[in-house]
């Protein structure tokens, strides 16, 4: 599966090439935009993922949060966090002259189906021609099944 993104109209669209894995020359491709686009972006980055491996522990302080990410300093954290919460990935509250950032599970949805949508078209692709081998198989009285 190779992932490319590609700038339409002002949005960014994936366009996911599926190989099948039965017949290398079947090739798949599905086109998203929008929301399920921005997520894709803002997981893309490996400190973002690690900030939302954080988070995922519980509502933590920009402070608390660079704490733990120590290969960027503190204005890098924020950046991130601005880009995770511009897509949604994750709420903040302000109480005071504080900021705490927890994750949001919407996007999530949005992330698991698109994924599942991949898988359930290439399984349903596998089954068909598994069920177009064994019929053709069934068919063949030179191929003899034990």
């Amino acid at each position: 599966m190779s992932i490319h993104n590609d700038s339409l109209a002002g949005e960014v669209h994936y366009l996911v090439f599926l190989t099948v894995a039965l017949d290398p020359n079947v090739e798949v491709f599905i086109v998203i935009g929008g929301d399920a686009s921005a997520v894709l972006d803002a997981l893309g980055d490996p400190t973002r993922r690690e900030i939302l491996l954080v988070l995922g522990e519980g509502e933590k302080s920009v402070n608390d949060i660079a704490e733990r990410i120590t290969h960027v300093g503190r204005t890098a954290v924020s950046s991130h966090l601005r880009v995770l919460r511009l897509a949604g990935v994750v709420s903040e509250r302000r109480e005071g002259r504080f900021r705490y950032y927890s994750v949001d599970p919407a996007p999530a949805s949005q992330v698991v189906d698109f994924v599942a949508s991949i898988y359930r078209s290439a399984v349903a692709d596998l089954s068909n021609q598994a069920s177009e081998a064994g019929a053709s198989r069934d068919s063949d009285p030179t191929i003899i099944s034990a």
